[in-house]
């Protein structure tokens, strides 16, 4: 069977209505780095809390439907403790610079 080569004025205004209901997947997608910066609270709970290893909770998010590996959760763990150590210098650093300048007073 052929495919049409032309098609009714009717036929176009079915298409761009129902094109024009189909819904915006962008905002449901999620790539696996966009969940584990969601999740990246309870996953550094889990492991630093709770004593879960990055093998134990892939096997948690796998049953949920949900496949990274164990070097994406390892990485979104320790994202938030360089972010810990970074904070923690920096107060310790303005500290340091508060109490050297009043020292030099």
């Amino acid at each position: 069977m052929a495919a049409n080569s032309y098609y009714t004025i009717e036929q176009l205004e079915l298409a761009k209505m129902q094109l024009a209901e189909l819904p915006d997947l962008n905002a449901s997608r999620m790539t696996g780095k966009d969940v584990l910066e969601n999740l990246r609270e309870q996953l550094v709970e889990l492991s630093v809390k709770k004593g879960y290893t990055a093998v134990e909770i892939k096997s948690a998010l796998d049953s949920a439907g949900i496949v990274v590996s164990v070097k994406a959760i390892k990485d979104a763990i320790d994202k938030n403790e360089v972010t810990k150590k970074k904070r923690a210098s920096r107060s310790i650093k303005s500290s340091d610079t508060k109490n050297n300048s009043v020292a030099t007073q």
